[in-house]
């Protein structure tokens, strides 16, 4: 069938994670080193963000929160990712289209932190900041979050994480308590 069982695609992640790991080893990352140390505007001593990136996202698959946040929120910090939407060229015209990318990394970041919540007073904290980030998100993009690719997962996360919170209710965008009137 076209049903792959659970067991199967547990050890494929698996395997492609160990391929991961290994090109995240000193002689690969030395061999990566080179490659870049010419290239403008590529810090040759920050690991290869491809390999940070697909190391993030196998260990969530995996179910491996911890190491999925760790991984995948040092990129989206530290801005290897890019912007929610990025320019392309298109028959000699510029066109702005979802970063998915981007969108990606930032749904599996705020869902592996809140699965992680119950863990610790850290982890709570982390929870109280994606839920306030999804909010940003949801102010700054609108219907645009998650690109169309990300768009119904991050619906589901919404739902999840802020379930009563109205981005048209007139103290959406503000932390102030609204003042009463005279």
């Amino acid at each position: 069938g076209l049903q792959e069982d659970p067991e199967q695609r547990r050890a494929r992640l698996q395997e492609a994670l160990e391929r991961y790991q290994s090109l995240a080893s000193a002689e690969n990352v030395a061999l990566y080193k080179q490659t870049v140390a010419a290239k403008p505007g590529v810090d040759p001593n920050y690991p290869d963000p491809a390999v940070t990136l697909g190391i993030g996202l196998i260990q969530f698959d995996l179910g491996n929160y911890k190491a999925a946040q760790e991984n995948i929120g040092r990129l989206l910090v530290d801005r290897k990712l890019g912007t929610p939407t990025m320019v392309i060229e298109e028959n000699g015209e510029e066109k702005v289209v979802d970063n998915d990318a981007y969108w990606e990394a930032m749904y599996k970041l705020l869902k592996s932190n809140a699965e992680l919540a119950g863990a610790d007073e850290t982890a709570a904290k982390a929870l109280e900041e994606s839920k306030n980030h999804l909010k940003r998100l949801y102010i700054q993009w609108g219907d645009r979050v998650g690109g169309k690719k990300w768009k119904d997962e991050f619906a589901h996360l919404r739902q999840e994480l802020v379930p009563d919170w109205n981005e048209n209710a007139p103290s959406a965008g503000s932390t102030q308590p609204v003042a009463a009137g005279p």
